[in-house]
Order: C-alpha cells, then structure tokens, then sequence
C-alpha cells in the first residue's frame, strides 16, 4: 500500500472532460481575523484553492463538521488558539474525518509543537510566512498522500531527534534508496523525484515500495515521520 485512500464521499467529485476542475475546497481555522480575511480573499482569484470557510473557533468548525453535508477536501488549523489547542482539535478532525488531510498552518516553531502535530497524525506542516504558491503547492502534495514541510520545520525537526538514539539502522536502505527518502522528506512528489534524480516514475514507485517495506510504514506521513524518528537521511 504505498498511500492512504480517501474513500470519504464527500470529497471528490468526476469532473467532465470538458470542464475545468473546481479549485480546492479549504477549511481555515485559526483565531487571526486579519490572517482568514488576507487568505481568503487571496484564494478567491485561484484557479487552484479556495477558501469556503475560516473558524476563529475550532469547537465551531468541529460542530460544522459534523453537520455539513459537504466536507473540505483539506483543512488548514492553527496551534495556538485561545477556545482549543490545535493539538487537541487535530485528534477530533481525525476521528469525524479521518479522510480529511489537515496541514499546520502558524507561527509557532517550537520543536514540541511540531512533534507532537506530526505524532497525532498532521499531514504537513507550515509557516503562516509561506506564500499563496507554496501553501497551493502543500495541498496538491497532500492530497496525494504526501506530507509538505515547510524547510524551517524539517531542520528543526533533524535536530530534535539528532540527540535521540536511532533505533532504526539507516543501512537497510541503499545509497540510491536513502537519496529518494531524503527528496521526500523535503515535499517531493513522485514525479520530482523521478525528475532530479533522472529515473523512470516506474522505478522511483519500485524503490518506494522497497523502502516501505524495509521500514514496515503504510503511508508517506508514517515514512516521514520515521525518517525523521530514526535519523535515517
């Protein structure tokens, strides 16, 4: 299995061929009435995202969730929220919506903060610096069942754990197989990968599942997050 499935219903819909598909459906929660105001009016002109709905409270958002008939098809969530922890409230989306990908969206660098998002199931994680681009680019990769990081979290992430033992020894995976793991961690896609390191798709995907194997994970959020764990890049 080299990604979760979506089965949720709720999310995507068949467009017809002739039709351009409509831009990304995006919950924001975060307490910031000037940053929900800025994001959602910039995501109106996007061919790509679009912001539905911000929540400046994540109990409210929860109660929408459970009595809107149709979901986003991701969700944007702030950590320091004065009604609910962003923490708290990730586990909650997670067992409405386990379909539903959330990224991390804040300001808050603080190396607990991000283990702790990444251990409860987040799948990304952002700066609220990040630009329009980047943040479309976040949801496309995890829509895909990858996980973006901004490149701020993924070096405070190697030094958090770089004082942990490994448990896991990096030299189960080849030269060729720790390079595709390293492009990963850092938000590539499949094609990206295939792209730098001048292979076939068909054989990144090849490698890929090698490399799930030989670390026993499922899913991109669990090879990150054990990459990261086990110091293995």
């Amino acid at each position: 299995m080299m990604s979760e499935e979506v089965s949720n219903t709720h999310i995507y819909q068949d467009h017809p061929s002739n039709e351009q598909p409509s831009p990304t459906n995006i919950w924001l929660v975060d307490d910031n009435e000037q940053f929900c105001i800025v994001f959602t009016a910039a995501t109106r002109t996007s061919p790509e995202i679009r912001c539905t709905q911000s929540f400046d409270d994540g109990n409210v958002m929860l109660e929408k969730l459970l009595s809107e008939p149709e979901w986003p098809q991701i969700i944007l969530l702030d950590i320091n929220m004065p009604s609910i922890n962003g923490l708290k409230l990730l586990p909650k989306i997670k067992d409405i919506a386990p379909g539903i990908p959330v990224i991390m969206l804040t300001v808050n660098e603080q190396d607990e903060s991000i283990r702790k998002a990444i251990d409860l199931g987040a799948n990304g994680y952002l700066l609220k610096t990040s630009s329009l681009v980047e943040i479309t680019r976040a949801v496309k990769y995890a829509l895909q069942g990858g996980v973006p990081m901004d490149p701020v979290v993924i070096r405070k992430m190697l030094a958090m754990f770089a004082v942990e033992p490994a448990v896991v020894n990096k030299d189960i995976l080849t030269v060729q197989e720790q390079n595709i793991l390293s492009l990963v961690v850092q938000g590539k896609t499949t094609p990206e990968v295939a792209e730098e390191l001048c292979l076939s798709r068909h054989t990144i995907v090849a490698h890929l599942k090698n490399i799930y194997h030989k670390l026993d994970v499922h899913t991109r959020h669990e090879l990150v997050a054990k990459a990261l764990k086990e110091k293995l890049l």
